[in-house]
């Protein structure tokens, strides 16, 4: 079974040895993969905040120290957790954006797809085949890493949509979407939607301030406090895995755009792209 970078750069590498289809379609499929680069952009940019969420729970642990810390030591942690928890809100707020944005994508995508599947043109088709699984295959990934990247996702994750039937990728594709949709839905029972390694320091940032609400010296809080520490290094490992992996989705799309506007130059007769 192929991951979706791997089947959004199978499809991307055979997009360039298909027959174009019609210019209408063509340029629809740029529009699409323009907004698909603004998802990838928005995916690094939520890595980006979730580091600076772990920036801000670094600060408040090493004003807590070992959970003994004086009044005004408290006071600059509870500043920091604030902002933390400003993250939490932000994040949620671009996840509800971006899917509301994936699937308006997905729904034109679908549209899009029945429409083709009128033409008789075998060049046409197998353009049309191609194009789909690169955008079904992007939107998948795109939805999953961001349902992944918020602290309490509200919505299901979006897996794109429904591949044409008879495509040579169909049940490669389908096994992954059903498998991402069950992840999820596991998780969302446990009460884990998201990242496990966000989870985990979301919980540990909120173990550190009940340690310490009291006002008073805990007995464990020193340990609470060490496993934050743990649990933010775990995040930030985790956040610098995805930056690249969503770096190289983003170098993927930017193929399948540039064999898009050759082929949309190419249909209105003008001379082909150079990159």
């Amino acid at each position: 079974m192929k991951k979706p970078s791997t089947l959004l750069r199978s499809l991307s590498t055979r997009l360039s040895t298909r027959l174009a289809p019609s210019p209408a379609s063509v340029d629809e499929c740029v529009e699409d993969a323009a907004e698909l680069l603004d998802a990838c952009a928005g995916l690094r940019d939520r890595l980006e905040m979730i580091r600076g969420y772990v920036s801000s729970m670094r600060v408040a642990l090493h004003w807590l120290g070992d959970g003994a810390a004086a009044v005004t030591a408290r006071r600059r942690a509870a500043a920091a957790f604030a902002e933390c928890e400003a993250v939490e809100r932000r994040c949620g707020a671009e996840l509800a954006k971006c899917g509301s944005n994936l699937r308006k994508l997905g729904e034109r995508a679908l549209t899009h797809a029945k429409q083709q599947q009128q033409q008789q043109r075998h060049g046409d088709a197998q353009a049309d085949e191609a194009l789909a699984g690169a955008r079904a295959a992007a939107l998948l990934a795109i939805g999953a890493l961001g349902a992944a990247l918020a602290f309490r996702p509200r919505r299901a994750v979006s897996v794109g949509v429904a591949p044409p039937a008879g495509a040579p990728w169909e049940c490669a594709l389908q096994e992954v979407q059903r498998q991402v949709k069950e992840e999820y839905e596991r998780r969302r029972k446990e009460g884990v939607p998201c990242m496990a390694e966000l989870d985990a320091a979301a919980a540990a940032g909120r173990a550190v301030q009940r340690a310490v609400a009291a006002g008073r010296p805990c007995p464990d809080a020193a340990a609470v406090v060490a496993a934050a520490r743990r649990r933010c290094d775990e995040l930030e490992e985790k956040v610098f895995v995805l930056d690249e992996k969503v770096g190289e989705l983003h170098r993927e799309l930017i193929g399948v755009r540039m064999v898009l506007l050759e082929w949309s130059q190419a249909a209105r007769g003008h001379q082909l792209l150079k990159f």
